[in-house]
């Protein structure tokens, strides 16, 4: 029917208000979160695109605990494959997890530490599934139920194609999403306010 449509998570550092210095470095605090779902197809297949993009967000269902766990072991299995063979990726990764909060928190999703929170997903499946399903649904209207000023949509292609793609793209975000009930989103906890988890033990350890 489509392409093929996919999602993957960006987090982005962005200028604080008032910054106006376009050489000094940012500071890193200031960071931006998106949720992306992508998908391409034909002309004729745009009406398609679109209710798959609908079925992802509003009517998955959550609740497939041997679909959801074979998935979760493949991917930290793909995770420890990736370990072994590029194990210098990961080292610069940790080490610039030191330096930014964007850094810190791609250190967390796609580096090592991911090893150990992939793991514990899945012990949080088997342990209490339920439990886990409605974290699931509280992600979900999370996300669609966020402010409609954080949202995106990008269309690509020649006239005759964006022409065929706008009124069902109107459609999608006026009849398919939720309303917009105006939920800013929750501020960014102030990671300098703690000890960095990784720094800490090795500043004890010198104090020794």
């Amino acid at each position: 029917v489509t392409g093929g449509v996919s999602a993957n998570l960006q987090v982005m550092s962005v200028k604080p208000a008032g910054w106006d210095d376009e050489i000094k470095v940012l500071p890193g605090i200031n960071i931006l979160s998106m949720l992306f779902i992508r998908g391409k197809c034909t002309a004729d297949k745009i009406p398609d695109l679109f209710d798959v993009f609908t079925k992802i967000l509003m009517d998955v269902n959550l609740d497939s605990k041997d679909i959801l766990r074979n998935a979760l072991k493949s991917d930290l299995s793909g995770r420890k494959s990736s370990l072994t063979n590029r194990g210098h990726s990961f080292a610069d990764t940790r080490l610039r997890g030191r330096y930014s909060v964007r850094n810190f928190l791609g250190e967390k999703m796609h580096g090592y530490s991911s090893l150990d929170s992939s793991a514990a997903v899945l012990e949080a499946v088997d342990a209490d599934w339920a439990q886990f399903v409605l974290r699931l649904e509280n992600m979900r209207q999370a996300i669609i139920n966020g402010n409609r000023n954080g949202m995106i949509i990008n269309l690509t292609g020649d006239r005759y194609v964006l022409d065929a793609a706008m009124e069902i793209a109107e459609d999608f975000l006026v009849n398919k999403l939720p309303v917009d009930l105006g939920n800013p989103a929750p501020p960014t906890p102030d990671f300098r306010s703690v000890e960095h988890p990784w720094v800490a033990p090795a500043r004890e350890e010198m104090k020794g």
